[in-house]
């Protein structure tokens, strides 16, 4: 599967009050290894934990992304704007 997001790719991440994110939701992460990430939602824990996947067989895995507190989840994605893409 190819990826979804690329560099230079902008996305609009929205985040509501008392939001209940669900499973294939897109989200905006700040993640304490990786910075600023896009993932989506591919598994719902208990007290507010998620685990996230790429859409890209070589993103990076679950496993190494770990558990994430919803208070590292910075918004849904709700818009994507694709930059063009030029072969050469």
């Amino acid at each position: 599967m190819s990826p979804t997001f690329f560099d230079l790719d902008y996305v609009l991440s929205m985040c509501w009050p008392n939001i209940n994110y669900k499973l294939g939701d897109v989200v905006l992460v700040e993640h304490p290894k990786y910075g600023r990430i896009i993932k989506r939602i591919c598994h719902i824990g208990l007290h507010n934990t998620y685990l996230l996947s790429g859409d890209h067989a070589s993103s990076t895995s679950t496993k190494e992304l770990g558990l994430i507190k919803q208070g590292n989840i910075l918004g849904r994605v709700i818009f994507h704007i694709k930059q063009p893409r030029y072969k050469n």
